[in-house]
């Protein structure tokens, strides 16, 4: 939709700037009933080739680019292997995190989503934090600066933390929400100039948008000894502390680019559903064929056998949340934080981020869920100067497609990062293979001219 929308505002001269076609863009996604963000399409507008754009996802600042950095092309690789599919079968895959069908105990992929996607603006209404700010505004300074916070401001975000509740029945959060809402409602005729009937209005239709579409989750948590227990409840906290957490990873990475993937495996945290101890994996070569204890499981029950083999637990998203980490003297490194969840995770995709980590080292690869996560494709970063691409690519299917049976469409998707675009004119549409050839054997000369 991007480059179309580029061929016709040049063909045409129709001088449509930047923000307006990706609006546009979003707009013709939207038609086909693909309501997704538009920060993909911001990202390929107002990016440029083997450079990384710091684009604001916040939507009232208009794709508000914040600058450029670089990205390690030279050393780091990313492919992107396929999973299940997210909303159809990602629940079997989850090891009792997701449900099927709404009802009573987990929440659905879907429903999850849609707690997740709710909890910065149930944070923002219980902190009354004003309407003409947001959170990171309050961070920006340092992280676009230097990429750290000072301790003045990691003690502001541990501020805002310890008013939201570790655990919280939806009901009881609707409750604290409601008694925030006549400041909500002066806070709207105060920032959007409104009066207080319509005010009141927007206020009432918001709070109730915030809870339609999900029910209390119900969540195992890991206690001493091993046993694990449900709470029902919302973790208003870990997804919040997410956030900050993960906008601080972002912003450590771009200032430190040579630390690429611990800083991305800290990033995969915030998405992690299960721990699991790689030491006690088998070595690459056991992983890479059948093993005898595998004989008559297959499936999501094969993964389950993994999981439990080998101890697995539930993760800890609330660990280094409670007040007292979170009122120490001096607060920990943001981005250390040991806990914090977007709950965007699977169980596959944390056993095969242990079992590549397993095979070729905690320093040569980090795996990240991508976009809304829950399977679909994810990524693999890869330290070239440690892995061989082609030799994870392998392992992959041996040790994870071929293991769980699984045969996507397109095992790999492989970005490239970007470079100039031409524009050809035909005379006659019958000559598109012509030129398609054409391009071809340009490429090919080329290949064997760098060989």
């Amino acid at each position: 939709t991007v480059a179309m929308l580029n061929a016709l505002n040049s063909l045409y001269k129709l001088n449509i700037h930047d923000k307006e076609l990706i609006r546009l863009a979003c707009q013709s996604e939207y038609g086909t009933g693909v309501r997704a963000g538009s920060l993909d399409q911001a990202t390929e507008q107002l990016g440029r080739a083997d450079s990384g754009t710091l684009i604001s996802s916040n939507p009232h600042e208009n794709y508000r680019t914040m600058g450029t950095y670089p990205i390690p092309l030279d050393r780091i690789q990313m492919i992107f292997p396929f999973t299940v599919d997210r909303d159809r079968d990602a629940w079997r895959w989850s090891w009792g995190a997701y449900a099927e069908t709404p009802g009573d105990g987990p929440l659905t992929a879907a429903e999850t989503r849609m707690m997740t996607g709710k909890a910065a603006e149930c944070a923002a209404i219980l902190t009354r934090l004003p309407l003409n700010t947001d959170f990171f505004a309050e961070i920006e300074g340092d992280l676009v600066t230097h990429g750290y916070l000072s301790n003045e401001r990691r003690r502001w975000v541990y501020s805002v933390l310890r008013q939201l509740p570790l655990l919280i029945g939806i009901d009881d959060l609707r409750k604290r929400i409601n008694f925030n809402r006549d400041w909500y409602i002066e806070q709207l005729v105060e920032n959007r100039k409104l009066n207080n009937e319509e005010a009141e209005h927007i206020a009432c239709d918001t709070i109730d948008v915030l809870f339609s579409g999900w029910r209390d989750p119900v969540m195992m948590y890991p206690s001493p000894g091993g046993i694990c227990q449900k709470k029902q409840g919302v973790p208003l906290r870990a997804m919040v502390a997410y956030l900050f957490g993960e906008v601080a990873k972002n912003f450590h990475m771009i200032h430190h680019p040579d630390e690429w993937i611990p800083t991305v495996t800290l990033s995969q945290r915030g998405d992690r559903s299960v721990e699991i101890d790689i030491e006690k994996l088998p070595d690459r070569a056991q992983m890479e064929h059948r093993l005898p204890w595998e004989k008559g499981e297959k499936g999501p029950e094969l993964l389950a056998r993994w999981l439990e083999r080998f101890g697995a637990t539930p993760f800890d998203f609330n660990q280094g949340l409670s007040d007292n980490d979170l009122t120490a003297e001096d607060p920990l490194v943001l981005r250390e934080l040991r806990g914090t969840n977007f709950f965007r995770g699977l169980a596959l995709i944390d056993l095969v981020e242990a079992m590549l980590k397993r095979a070729f080292g905690d320093n040569a690869i980090a795996v990240r869920v991508n976009a809304a996560g829950q399977g679909d494709f994810f990524q693999v970063h890869i330290e070239k100067q440690l892995a061989a691409p082609d030799d994870v690519k392998q392992f992959l299917r041996a040790a994870f497609y071929q293991r769980f049976g699984l045969s996507p469409e397109t095992e790999f998707v492989e970005p490239h990062s970007g470079g100039g675009a031409v524009g050809v004119r035909l005379s006659r549409y019958s000559l598109l293979p012509n030129l398609i050839r054409r391009l071809r054997m340009r490429e090919l000369r080329q290949q064997k001219g760098a060989l």
